[in-house]
C-alpha cells in the first residue's frame, strides 16, 4: 500500500511520463506544419523541461522506494 506521499509522486511520475510521449508525437507533427519554426523552439524547451522533471521524479521515486523498503526490514 502507498502512503499518500508516495501517491502523489507516483501520480506525478505518470502524468509527467504521459506528457512526455504526447509531445514526442506532437513534434513529428509540428514539424510539417508551414510555421514549425514558430512552434519547434517553444515545443523543444517544453519537451526538454518536462524530460527534466520526468527524470528527477524518478530518482526521487527511486529514493523513497528504497527509504520505505529499508524501514520495512
Amino acid at each position: 500500500m502507498l502512503n499518500p506521499e508516495q501517491r502523489r509522486l507516483f501520480h506525478k511520475f505518470l502524468i509527467l511520463e504521459m506528457a512526455v510521449q504526447s509531445l514526442q508525437r506532437d513534434f513529428s507533427v509540428i514539424e510539417n506544419l508551414k510555421m514549425s519554426k514558430v512552434y519547434l523552439p517553444i515545443l523543444e524547451k517544453l519537451l526538454k523541461d518536462i524530460t527534466q522533471d520526468y527524470y528527477h521524479s524518478k530518482i526521487i521515486g527511486k529514493r523513497q522506494n528504497k527509504v520505505s523498503k529499508d524501514r520495512e526490514d
